[in-house]
């Protein structure tokens, strides 16, 4: 599948060349809980919901919710992806 969305390999790409020593966090559980702070519990489950019904894309999904996250943050979360997909 990611090898058929060109926007998710070049994602994947950022992620894999990123420097981890200069991101505000590493693991899973740190991203949870930069997630849950800053984008909220509900928000968060309401956009599960959404995607696996398919009533929202991910473009709307990150549009929503593009103010509230780092480009740090983003980075870090793209690099925890990467890790996860090809451990």
């Amino acid at each position: 599948m990611i090898e058929n969305d060109p926007e998710l390999k070049s994602i994947l790409e950022e992620a894999k060349t990123a420097d981890s020593s200069k991101l505000p966090f590493t693991t899973k559980e740190e991203a949870t809980k930069v997630l849950i702070q800053k984008v909220g519990i509900t928000e968060l489950n309401d956009i599960r919901v959404q995607l696996q019904d398919g009533s929202i894309s991910k473009e709307a999904v990150l549009q929503e919710n593009q103010g509230k996250l780092t480009e740090e943050e983003i980075l870090a979360l793209k690099v925890i992806a990467y890790k996860e997909l090809y451990k």
